[in-house]
């Protein structure tokens, strides 16, 4: 059971940050997305209500980079900060060339400005690289992946879904089990590209 205190990863206790609407990054039904007022690289993800995600998500992460997986393309979690809304959760933020957060591959497929010839080539490197580290990616949704362009050069991230939320602490451990559920998962995310590439 992973128990999220408010320290940060050197165990000191920090400062209340206060966040603002102008922070305000995103909002799913159960969370809120801050940019960080002292960091803008990162974020905080901040509860709505309670909910299991977080430590799912932290929980797998601290697996992850136990094991020694490429994290290269996710969204790693660093610490846990107090906050005018509550306790925040600190994460990469996934940024492009301006340095300005970078939009979800939904909201981009939504608006007509990529296609999926032009995704076709990331995808399968996207694929590879979720495959050949045997990542576990349960709620893998264009809404959960980041496009990121930097200096035109086009990066799929992740930024939600990690872990699996059924309580089988199992199959994330175990590569053929893994890569069995991903290559299911996998499957329903394309039907989900081709969905939003149609709205």
């Amino acid at each position: 059971m992973v128990t999220l205190h408010q320290t940060n990863d050197r165990g000191k206790d920090l400062p209340t940050l206060t966040l603002l609407d102008r922070d305000l990054i995103g909002e799913g039904r159960d969370r809120m997305c801050f940019r960080h007022p002292l960091n803008p690289k990162l974020c905080i993800k901040i509860a709505k209500k309670k909910e299991k995600q977080t430590a799912r998500e932290i929980r797998y992460l601290s697996y992850a980079k136990k094991k020694k997986k490429d994290l290269t393309y996710i969204s790693r979690f660093y610490h846990t900060v107090k906050t005018n809304l509550g306790p925040g959760y600190v994460f990469d933020l996934a940024l492009g060339t301006d340095n300005e957060p970078a939009e979800s591959l939904d909201a981009l497929l939504s608006s007509n400005r990529i296609n999926l010839s032009e995704l076709a080539q990331h995808l399968s490197e996207f694929h590879h690289y979720l495959m050949t580290n045997a990542l576990c990616v349960y709620d893998l949704s264009p809404r959960n992946v980041c496009v990121i362009i930097d200096h035109n050069h086009l990066k799929l991230f992740i930024i939600d879904g990690l872990g699996i939320p059924s309580g089988d602490f199992v199959t994330p451990r175990v590569t053929y089990l893994t890569r069995r559920l991903m290559h299911k998962r996998w499957r329903r995310f394309i039907r989900k590209i081709e969905f939003s590439a149609t709205q």
